[in-house]
Order: structure tokens, then sequence, then C-alpha cells
């Protein structure tokens, strides 16, 4: 059971990491950002794309353990 979880663990982490050098490759332009009007510097769009989308999950799990911390147990109320 043990080596089916890793394998499985193994082949996500492959996967994902296949997907970001093809995001990274695909989208090779050199693009400057500039937030709230701080420049971020000049690096390809893949990056910056792949950035976002790890700061999103991020943020995400963030709100959702912050919920679920905060919400009351329902054992909790029924007694």
């Amino acid at each position: 059971m043990r080596l089916l979880r890793f394998l499985g663990w193994l082949f996500a982490i492959s996967a994902v990491a296949v997907l970001g050098i093809w995001l990274v490759q695909d989208n090779s332009a050199e693009t400057r950002l500039v937030l709230l009007g701080f420049p971020l510097g000049s690096l390809p769009l893949g990056i910056w794309l792949a950035l976002a989308f790890l700061l999103g999950v991020l943020a995400a799990i963030l709100v959702l353990s912050l919920i679920h911390i905060s919400e009351p147990t329902r054992l909790g109320m029924i007694s």
C-alpha cells in the first residue's frame, strides 16, 4: 500500500513538474510586471503565471483552513 501511495505522489509531482516546464517554455516572452506602481522586474510570462497560480492556491488554502478552524464542531453543538 505504501508503494502505491508513493508511486501516486511521484506521478502527481512529475505531472505538475512537466506541466510547469511546458508552461514556462511555451510562454517564454520577457514581461515586465508593475504591481501598484512598483516594478517587480522582468521575468518570462510563464514564470509570472506559475507564481500567480501558486499564490492563488496558497490564498485559497489559507482561507479554507481559517474557515475550517473557526467553524464550531457539529458534535459539540448537539450536546
